[in-house]
């Protein structure tokens, strides 16, 4: 193994265990936006315990992601924020949830573009 494959490896250890420590919940979805990552502390947000009952998700299907944040991802842009997160609703039309009731969570969605401009990754990160 070269140094810089070997410098390469230890970057994505590094990012990936600080990716799955972190306190505050991350999710990664790709262009189309359809969950393909969740961290720990998401999980434990979201009310969920296994993380396939997630993944494949998508988030313009959210019943709590209010629909002018939905078309200013859809737009490219970069959002911030609060909500009362109804997860009776999410568990009726989204995904299964151990939650009840509504948790007022700080949302902000970093979109990663393409070369080209387009939408590549949505970046969300959760804080009650």
């Amino acid at each position: 193994m070269s140094e810089k494959e070997a410098n390469g490896k230890e970057s994505y250890i590094l990012l990936q265990t600080i990716y799955d420590n972190l306190p505050v919940g991350l999710e990664l979805y790709d262009s189309e936006g359809n969950l393909t990552e969740i961290n720990h502390a998401g999980m434990a947000m979201m009310g969920v315990t296994d993380k396939k009952n997630m993944l494949g998700i998508n988030i313009f299907q959210n019943p709590n992601i209010p629909d002018d944040m939905k078309d200013r991802l859809r737009q490219g842009e970069n959002v911030r924020f609060t909500v009362g997160y109804d997860f009776s609703l999410a568990r009726e039309k989204y995904y299964p949830t151990t939650h009840t009731g509504v948790r007022h969570l700080e949302i902000t969605v970093s979109v990663v573009k393409q070369n080209n401009g387009g939408i590549d990754k949505c970046l969300p990160g959760r804080m009650q």
